[in-house]
């Protein structure tokens, strides 16, 4: 999240909301050549995204932030490698939104040496606009919810940094098991792993959507819906997150067609209704997405009716593909057991099939992908990675004064 990065750093910034000040969005997207949020603009130089090393290189190549000829970015970098080859942590945890920042404040209660690896923090949490169904909250923005998990696990002592883990290996250190977890240079070692990635959204697959990411194509309504006002835009999907979009961007766009592959939907009853029911929403079915076209932004799609076999071109500045989301578990599979769609099998104590590493959250097998379900399981992901690096069995104990070590002697 950008700007608690920068307020990390004690960088001051200028923040523009563009789903409130129209001029702002329409100037970000003449600037910028983009249509989706955040855009960074340092000094001039355009920066899309949340890119930390870019942000980092460009703020280094002028000047910014400069002290006694080494910028406050270069002696961060330089602090954290230093003290990153010392440490051994007792968990890493990679992810950085609800089941990983609730772990990290479990593991960090108890005393453990905790690490979080994100590439961001938030996650799909972090592009909710409005989240009602938080037990013991009524109504919160996504962003100011993780906000508070990332304090809570602070607050207690977790590092947390924003690093894309690329490889996680187990080695043999002095006799004892040991994960190496990789993260661009670096390499950190933990006694434990702690894996909550959560999901990340599927692709179409189709010509011209990756050229268009950012120029119409979005995965994101509520990121990005404000800068469609008054356009015509595709929702693609028939789950409840593409009727949530369609309902969202029918009221700023002039036009929404959503567009599924079959006659039927998955999305609950009350959406649906609500869809059928609202004049600018128009459904384009068992039909789908044969290509994205544009010059600098996008101007239509082709779509081809799967009954029928025709294909037509609809005139679109906008394409929000919401047909769920996968998980990118290449970097453990070597590792851990993964199910038919890539996620991570896990037990009731959050276990996989490797000893040492668990996982909880989106990432995993469970049916539910719901952020209070992540949270809780979050929780257990922490505790049983502390039974194991101190050989306790993970069942329930009557007298909490007492805990059964696995070589059988009692622990007080």
């Amino acid at each position: 999240m950008a700007k608690d990065y920068f307020k990390g750093k004690g960088i001051e910034f200028e923040d523009i909301d563009v789903s409130e000040d129209r001029v702002a969005a329409t100037e970000m997207i003449e600037e910028s050549g983009q249509m989706g949020v955040p855009v960074i603009d340092i000094d001039g130089e355009i920066i899309i995204g949340f890119d930390v090393p870019r942000i980092e290189e460009v703020m280094k190549r002028k000047g910014e932030e400069k002290s006694a000829g080494e910028t406050e970015a270069e002696k961060i970098e330089t602090t954290e490698k230093t003290e990153a080859t010392k440490k051994i942590y007792d968990v890493i945890i990679i992810g950085g939104s609800a089941a990983g920042l609730t772990a990290a404040l479990y593991a960090a209660r108890r005393e453990m040496k905790t690490l979080v690896l994100a590439k961001d923090i938030g996650g799909q949490i972090a592009k909710t606009l409005s989240i009602e169904n938080y037990s013991g909250i009524e109504k919160i923005q996504g962003p100011d919810l993780v906000r508070i998990f990332a304090k809570q696990a602070k607050n207690f002592g977790a590092e947390i940094l924003i690093k894309e883990v690329e490889a996680v290996e187990e080695i043999d250190s002095d006799g004892k098991k040991m994960f190496v977890v990789k993260a661009g240079d670096m390499a950190y070692k933990s006694r434990t792993v702690i894996i909550a990635i959560g999901k990340t959204p599927r692709s179409l697959d189709v010509p011209g959507e990756s050229e268009f990411i950012g120029k119409g194509v979005s995965y994101c309504a509520t990121c990005d819906a404000p800068l469609f006002r008054e356009k015509t835009v595709a929702v693609v999907g028939g789950g409840n997150s593409a009727f949530e979009a369609a309902l969202l961007l029918s009221k700023i766009a002039k036009k929404v067609y959503l567009i599924h592959r079959r006659k039927g939907f998955r999305a609950f009853e009350a959406v649906l209704e609500e869809a059928k029911s609202t004049a600018n929403i128009e459904f384009v079915l068992d039909s789908v997405v044969e290509q994205i076209k544009g010059d600098e932004f996008v101007r239509s799609i082709v779509v081809k009716n799967k009954e029928t076999g025709e294909s037509k071109e609809l005139d679109v500045g906008g394409v929000f593909v919401e047909i769920g989301s996968e998980v990118a578990t290449d970097f453990v599979k070597h590792l851990v057991e993964l199910d038919g769609v890539r996620q991570i099998k896990t037990n009731k104590n959050t276990e996989t099939s490797h000893l040492g590493i668990f996982a909880a959250g989106d990432v995993t097998d469970t049916a539910f992908k719901q952020i209070i379900v992540a949270a809780g399981e979050g929780s257990k992901a922490a505790l049983a990675a502390y039974n194991y690096i101190h050989g306790f069995e993970n069942k329930y104990v009557t007298d909490w004064s007492k805990h059964t070590h696995k070589n059988g002697h009692k622990q007080k």
